[in-house]
């Protein structure tokens, strides 16, 4: 199994190596190698600090707003440029839009197909299409006026492709389990018509449990300690094999929502594993479309402030030629961080650490799913099949190369 994409040669890919355990009937052993020729970060040094920021979106494909977003953050505060607040938030919210963005596409688009509903059970792209360019041409636009087809989206059609019914069922499904269920098996929505084919196989819903500690921002102390890790570290080891303390952690939606009640029965009932990945996501659309609601009613007064040369605000007369910055923002996938030290006004070392490196790791999130999957109750799917689900759930962002082996 390969998903590939256009940028493979420059970014990639993770070869996964699948066997069965040595108790028949118990679990897989998954082999997890990176073949990865140049780093995003090894393509930065040497370069002036200003060309940073552009030069990182173009690389990215996939959450490109989020690592210019990023990149631009660490090279301010490499600089000694400090943004105004109101521009910071305004930043924060074109990254959340782009969040929501990824996790409709994964919710609506991948995943009827990954379950192989049939056509009249996915969303019609004359819906999608709006919704998906209002979100990504939201940096274009300047005025509240223009915004009104977004919000308007936001409030109807989201509520639609996701529900299907009235505000207050979604206040209630969003909280007890019983209720989520009963929507399931009653709705007519796409989501609903996705999670009521998780729930009606026995299995599927479980698939690719993993108990990792989770980590997000709201885990200070982690970030700190990781940061002075990465500050230490000659090479790209942990760039490329991330951990704290000697852990790997699960990053996400997941470990966003860790206190969710919702998330919190789901595990009692079906461990965490596809349902609750996949519920994870779902529930965190809801926040994202609040977020950008509420933000897009004050975008007005949210202007940005003239930009210097590589996309910070301020003349760019008081910059500094030596320093060291970072960044860490949460995107669909999880925590992204980029760290950056400049010397002479010239990028001396950046360190990219994304989101699938902390699930790809060789005892992260993936590994510890597959070992999770039982060889004889995949409830009627291929290894293959079950595998690429599970992966899917935790949604790499590099391709992937899935291969079993009989032995």
């Amino acid at each position: 199994m390969t998903r590939a994409s256009p940028l493979s040669s420059l970014v990639g890919y993770y070869a996964l190596t699948m066997r069965p355990a040595p108790q028949e009937g118990f679990g897989y052993g998954l082999e997890i190698t990176c073949q990865r020729p140049l780093s995003a970060g090894q393509m930065m040094q040497g370069r002036p600090l200003s060309q940073c920021p552009v030069l990182v979106k173009t690389l990215f494909a996939l959450c490109g707003q989020a690592h210019y977003q990023a990149a631009r953050q660490a090279c301010e505060e490499a600089a000694g440029i400090r943004p105004a607040p109101a521009l910071r938030d305004q930043q924060h919210l074109l990254v959340t839009a782009e969040a929501l963005g990824e996790h409709l596409r994964k919710l609506l688009l991948e995943w009827p197909m990954l379950l192989g509903l049939p056509a009249a059970a996915k969303p019609s792209m004359a819906v999608l299409a709006p919704l998906f360019q209002g979100l990504k041409g939201l940096p274009q636009q300047a005025e509240q006026k223009a915004f009104a087809p977004l919000h308007a989206l936001l409030t109807q059609d989201v509520q639609a492709l996701l529900v299907g019914e009235t505000r207050e069922t979604e206040e209630a499904l969003l909280s007890d389990l019983d209720q989520f269920r009963a929507w399931a098996q009653r709705g007519a929505s796409p989501m609903a018509v996705v999670f009521r084919t998780l729930l009606s196989t026995e299995g599927w819903a479980a698939f690719g449990a993993c108990r990792l500690q989770p980590f997000s921002l709201q885990d200070q102390g982690d970030l700190e300690s990781l940061l002075r890790a990465l500050a230490e570290d000659s090479g790209e080891d942990l760039c490329r094999q991330p951990d704290i303390a000697g852990s790997p952690r699960e990053v996400g939606a997941v470990a966003r929502l860790r206190a969710h009640p919702l998330l919190g029965q789901i595990v009692e009932s079906y461990g965490p594993g596809l349902l609750y990945r996949l519920t994870a996501r779902f529930l965190e659309s809801f926040l994202f479309r609040d977020k950008l609601i509420q933000g897009l009613r004050a975008w007005p007064a949210q202007r940005p402030a003239p930009k210097s040369e590589h996309g910070g605000a301020g003349g760019g007369s008081g910059e500094k030629t030596e320093g060291i910055g970072c960044a860490a923002i949460e995107t669909a996938r999880g925590l992204l961080i980029h760290r950056v030290e400049m010397q002479q006004a010239v990028v001396r070392r950046y360190q990219i650490l994304a989101p699938t490196e902390w699930n790809m790791h060789p005892k992260g999130a993936v590994a510890e799913a597959c070992q999770a999957l039982e060889c004889r109750g995949l409830s009627g799917l291929s290894v293959t099949q079950a595998m690429t689900w599970v992966i899917e759930s935790l949604d790499p962002c590099v391709p992937y190369h899935l291969t079993i082996a009989d032995s």
